[in-house]
């Protein structure tokens, strides 16, 4: 909604409800989206990606990059939307909302994390009159109705026209309080899947949680609910506590975690080593660059409210701070060809452990597999230009 300044809308909304939080308790700025694409790269996954780093004051945001939204993607089936549409509803006074986004913070990797993160929906503390599914920010209910009774008002529903109205903004950042605080652990993310594979042509009733129990542990949210459909008919809806699931992810993936938290520390210590700001990009299953940013990329934070998070007046004189001919002036140079791998390699074993938090020492082993830099054809001073692999 604010492309020139994606965590203005954030940290406008900690300001206010929050007025107490020091930015300096926070190491990391990120959203889940960008948490879990390093999560992936982590994990030897394609994906292409790309976001920027940006320091303010002693925290390191990552800004995720957008592509365009008149962008399409190609072969796209699915009832998700309709799904949310005709089984959940927002209160009167959230009427028009998009989406709502929640904040959380932990310490991951001795880095402390402020998260950003969508969420679809909570289930209410026990004891409410009607099983109800309600957002964080308003109120999503599962209708409390016979299988027939839903079948036929989903029917019914589905023969209207559901396309949201356009909705008209301002330009100006507008806050408006309401609601209740939620606890993190009714949050819920809702899954749809289709009951036949199309490819396989046969019927399936379970769902793939190779990426989706990664996705949960990134957000800590401890509920999924899964609805399966047969050609856009719901009629198999389960609510499935992740806990024990997430948990258990976690003891079996340390050395993958090692290997996630060993990369954001080297990004921190990029970001706050570099005078300007840096673009981060993965295509395919490439390896992670790091360049010097150029052009026209989004900011984490309007100038103005970055002074109040920093208390720097003075935010012109910061290579971080300046938005204009400083940043864009640095070529993007293409990290191709490199210097012979040996002389900069790392040893995993030579690092820090990182895969205990400060908060909660965990056990873990040392990952076999060890993350390395290929430093790029960069004068030896230069340590900002870096080639990070995996494998």
């Amino acid at each position: 909604m604010y492309p020139a300044y994606p965590w203005e809308a954030a940290f406008t909304a900690i300001e206010k409800q929050c007025p107490e939080y020091d930015l300096a308790n926070t190491d990391i700025v990120i959203c889940s989206s960008t948490l879990g694409n390093l999560n992936r790269f982590a994990r030897g996954v394609d994906k292409s990606f790309r976001f920027v780093l940006e320091t303010v004051g002693d925290t390191v945001f990552f800004v995720r990059r957008e592509n365009s939204p008149k962008d399409l993607i190609p072969d796209v089936r699915g009832y998700g939307h309709t799904f949310l549409d005709e089984y959940t509803t927002w209160r009167p006074d959230l009427a028009g909302s998009e989406s709502h986004q929640r904040i959380i913070q932990y310490v991951f990797g001795g880095l402390r994390f402020l998260l950003r993160f969508e969420s679809d929906g909570y289930i209410p503390e026990k004891g409410s009159q009607r099983q109800e599914c309600s957002s964080s920010d308003g109120q999503r209910r599962m209708p409390n109705k016979t299988l027939e009774a839903e079948v036929a008002s989903l029917i019914g529903k589905l023969g209207g026209d559901h396309t949201p109205e356009p909705t008209q903004s301002s330009g100006d950042l507008k806050v408006r309080e309401g609601g209740r605080l939620i606890s993190q652990s009714a949050i819920i993310d809702i899954k749809t899947r289709s009951m036949f594979d199309f490819q396989t042509r046969t019927v399936k009733k379970e769902i793939d949680m190779t990426d989706l129990t990664p996705r949960l542990w990134v957000s800590q949210i401890p509920t999924l609910v899964v609805a399966y459909h047969d050609r856009g008919l719901f009629t198999d809806i389960r609510v499935q506590d992740m806990r024990e699931q997430i948990t258990q992810w976690e003891r079996d993936k340390q050395e993958l975690l090692g290997r996630l938290a060993w990369i954001l520390h080297e990004l921190v210590q990029y970001a706050k080593s570099s005078m300007t700001r840096l673009e981060v990009c993965r295509t395919d299953s490439g390896p992670l660059q790091i360049r010097r940013l150029i052009g026209d990329a989004p900011v984490a934070l309007f100038p103005v409210l970055k002074a109040r998070w920093t208390e720097d007046d003075d935010l012109e004189s910061s290579g971080h701070g300046s938005f204009s001919s400083h940043d864009n002036s640095c070529c993007d140079i293409p990290l191709e060809a490199h210097l012979p791998e040996h002389q900069v390699s790392h040893d995993w074993k030579d690092h820090k452990d990182y895969t205990a938090s400060s908060s909660e020492k965990r056990g873990s082993r040392s990952p076999s597999c060890a993350p390395r830099l290929v430093a790029e054809g960069f004068p030896e001073h230069s340590m900002l230009m870096r080639l990070m692999s995996l494998f």
